[in-house]
């Protein structure tokens, strides 16, 4: 008996079912929390990658539950598992001449308090298939705050975590080298202008600064400051969905600004419309290998339970990292500060939120939440306007359900994320 020929189409699925399981997972995206360790030393941390990750991305609001608390002391890192960089910054609540600081170290997470001490940091120990080690090489915080992590993970996949120095002067565009090969994305962290000391190192002033470029010129950037011995406070924020990056002064001004110009075949290129006369610091993740989106969507007004659909991404996500400083699309500088960074690959969540009101004595809240994929938190009360779940990814987008919303058209920055695409060719 003759057996049937296999044609294009059977020979193309005979080829995916014979690729081994390293090779069918191109890029993995997992989405989690811990408790951190109280105490100096090693802490392993399971997560669902599958394999080895190459890029670990780490954020906190220093907080033990789902509740607000007066502090404020937001940490984010970033590791690809050689290089690692970190930026921090804290407020003190209920001062009547502002207390605050910011820090940059060569950890995979730092947090600083608001006299500019180091409250805890960690390098990246190891990581495997099944978990990640970080050693608290510095821990003075007696309780377990709440860390979030999104892990990347995929054979294929380069990245490189790396600082660079910003120009003072002149305007124009502005060459970024060593990175090893020609990104597809890089996502920088700042601590604000002026910082150029070595890290690890931290100074006055509470800033912070999340930005995302891809290599086909999307691109966002958002940055909070709130100023150091200020009375009353003078906290700000900024956010524009077509920068690369964006600094304020502690004044409340434009100290810098640019744009995206190209990829590099060792970095990349940006062209620097505003800029002052310091030098600054960023850190940054550079990516190769994974499908990346950085877009922006203006938040549901919708009573809750709101369900929104943003679409608009060229490929369906497998996770998708969501930034807002909490007010309308504006070019304008707003005179509080505010934060909220989460992530979502729709099994688990992590979301943070930081705020600090001028007010006759500083008033400063943050919180963590596990259950939230984004929190909105734009008052001083501090309550929570807004907070959604994402529900699902489509072939151009995501779905999130918003269980707590106001009717604010917030505007909300994402990163979305998923394997590369992979051509097999049949003869």
């Amino acid at each position: 008996m003759s057996l049937p020929r296999c044609t294009a189409t059977c020979a193309a699925a005979l080829a995916l079912t014979l690729l081994s399981p390293r090779s069918a997972r191109a890029v993995s995206v997992d989405v989690g929390s811990f408790t951190k360790n109280s105490t100096t030393g090693n802490q392993t941390v399971n997560h669902s990658l599958g394999e080895t990750p190459v890029a670990l991305i780490l954020w906190t609001a220093s907080e033990t539950n789902e509740s607000f608390s007066s502090t404020f002391q937001f940490g984010m890192g970033l590791t690809d598992g050689t290089n690692s960089r970190s930026a921090a910054g804290s407020s003190q609540d209920n001062k009547s001449s502002s207390v605050t600081s910011r820090r940059l170290a060569t950890k995979a997470l730092t947090i600083v308090d608001y006299s500019q001490g180091t409250v805890a940091e960690a390098d990246l120990s190891s990581w495997s298939s099944t978990s990640f080690t970080l050693n608290w090489t510095t821990n003075t915080a007696s309780t377990g705050y709440v860390v979030h992590y999104l892990a990347l993970g995929g054979y294929d996949v380069s990245s490189k975590v790396f600082t660079w120095v910003l120009n003072g002067s002149p305007t124009g565009n502005q060459s970024v080298t060593g990175v090893g090969f020609k990104p597809t994305s890089v996502l920088c962290l700042h601590a604000g202008p002026g910082f150029t000391s070595t890290p690890p190192n931290s100074s006055t002033h509470n800033t912070f600064g999340i930005s995302v470029m891809d290599d086909q010129g999307n691109q966002w950037a958002n940055t909070y400051l709130d100023t150091d011995t200020a009375n009353p406070s003078t906290p700000f924020r900024y956010q524009r969905a077509t920068k690369a990056i964006v600094i304020l002064t502690t004044s409340g001004t434009l100290a810098k600004e640019a744009n995206w110009v190209s990829m590099d075949s060792d970095g990349f290129t940006v062209n620097w419309t505003t800029l002052d006369s310091s030098a600054s610091k960023a850190v940054c993740l550079a990516l190769k290998g994974v499908r990346v989106y950085p877009g922006s969507f203006n938040k549901s007004t919708a009573a809750a339970t709101a369900t929104q659909t943003v679409t608009g991404v060229p490929f369906k996500p497998r996770a998708v990292l969501l930034a807002s400083v909490q007010g309308v699309t504006s070019s304008s500088i707003g005179t509080v500060t505010r934060l909220g960074i989460g992530a979502s690959n729709v099994t688990t969540n992590g979301s943070s939120a930081v705020l600090s009101t001028a007010a006759s004595k500083s008033s400063v809240h943050s919180i963590d939440k596990t259950s939230k994929a984004f929190v909105k938190v734009d008052n001083n009360t501090p309550a929570i306007d807004a907070e959604a779940t994402v529900t699902g990814f489509n072939v151009d987008g995501f779905t999130l359900s918003w269980t707590t919303n106001d009717s604010v058209a917030t505007e909300i920055l994402y990163l979305a994320l998923a394997p590369k695409r992979r051509i097999l060719v049949v003869e």
